[in-house]
């Protein structure tokens, strides 16, 4: 898997940050099946990753602490 983070201040106050997994699978009947499998997994994996980051925001603000204080 591979992460890069875009730096978009110059436009906005934002970074955005891009994930991309190529798959591949020979040898087996089912190949395109699993690497859709596979695939779903990964998305499922990384949303699970944003979750985690945006309950750590909101907790952070509700809590009123700001996040470069977490660290």
């Amino acid at each position: 898997m591979k992460d890069w983070f875009t730096d978009l201040t110059q436009t906005t106050q934002s970074t955005v940050l891009t994930q991309e997994a190529i798959i591949t699978v020979k040898g087996v009947s089912l190949s395109s099946y699993l690497e859709g499998m596979m695939a779903l997994r990964m998305s499922a994996n990384a949303r699970k990753g944003w979750d985690a980051i945006e309950w750590i925001i909101q907790n952070s603000e509700r809590e009123n602490v700001p996040l470069c204080d977490l660290y």
